[in-house]
């Protein structure tokens, strides 16, 4: 698979948990994936799916479409991981944080797009540093995770 977890994540967006396969591929229709989104989701193991982090770890690692193993990822083209690129986003920020203030250090910090939309996306409250940012994509809250 090819497609970055970043850009499977914003077609899962509002997605309600636990999901299967085809309801994932359902709701990324809707919200108009690219076809290589839809494709590299039509790849993934049939199963349910119990938040966001649980389709992305299908989008890790970097043997590519042709050589995964079955459990092994996706690798991620081009685009850093999601904490890490969050983490670069909120250098000098000021802890404790709210989500207001959290997205506007990302701008103020020329973060990418999707990296703000990822952020605009994490629970509304106070984040008291960035390990705590940081949870929300990986799945240790059961909110947003990687996208």
């Amino acid at each position: 698979m090819h497609t970055s977890p970043i850009e499977v994540q914003k077609a899962l967006k509002d997605m309600d948990y636990p999901a299967n396969k085809e309801q994932l591929i359902q709701h990324a229709k809707k919200h108009k994936a690219s076809n290589e989104v839809l494709e590299d989701l039509q790849d993934i193991p049939e199963k349910e799916y119990t938040n966001a982090a649980d389709v992305s770890k299908e989008f890790k690692g970097d043997k590519g479409r042709s050589g995964r193993e079955e459990g092994e990822g996706i690798s991620h083209r081009g685009a850093g991981s999601p904490p890490i690129e969050t983490q670069k986003a909120l250098k000098g920020m000021d802890y404790p944080a709210g989500k207001k203030e959290i997205i506007k250090k990302a701008r103020d910090n020329k973060a990418p797009k999707e990296v703000i939309e990822i952020l605009e996306d994490i629970p509304d409250r106070e984040y008291e540093n960035a390990a705590d940012v940081s949870k929300e994509f990986r799945g240790e809250t059961g909110h947003i995770e990687e996208r």
